[in-house]
């Protein structure tokens, strides 16, 4: 007797690696009552963004901002759609198109006053395989 195996292995944030996972199959064959599936592969990155996440450290009074370089891999090139933020109370954003398909994304802290804070700023593409891009910011102003 055959039988088909389906495996889905989440690959998000794991472009540019190769990963290993192994899989268990229980069969009815008394002398293989547990298979061990060992699964290799090259995860092909979509897009690169440089840096990760945005870190606005400062003054109170300064200008603190961070430009994140986003690129989209060869045969994999997308459109940015819109962008908004989880909160968007202490941070400014404006997204720029550049000459080699990639986009400068320039994020500004907007706090008055000392003190901490995160947001997420989610970033809708046109791709059918990398549909949102997510972005973390950490800020400390002094």
């Amino acid at each position: 007797m055959t039988g088909e195996i389906q495996i889905i292995i989440p690959t998000s944030g794991k472009g540019g690696r190769t990963i290993v996972e192994e899989v268990y199959a229980y069969t009815n064959d008394n002398e293989n009552k547990k298979v061990v599936l060992k699964i290799t592969a090259k995860i092909n990155s979509i897009v690169s963004i440089e840096p990760e996440k945005a870190h606005l450290w400062g003054k109170v009074g300064e200008e603190v901002k961070e430009t994140i370089i986003i690129t989209p891999r060869q045969n994999y090139e997308f459109k940015i759609l819109d962008m908004i933020a989880a909160n968007g109370k202490s941070i400014d954003y404006k997204l720029e198109k550049l000459e080699n398909n990639s986009f400068s994304l320039v994020i500004s802290n907007k706090k008055k006053e000392k003190g901490t804070y995160s947001d997420i700023l989610f970033l809708k593409t046109d791709s059918k395989l990398k549909p949102a891009l997510r972005i973390n910011i950490f800020g400390n102003i002094k």
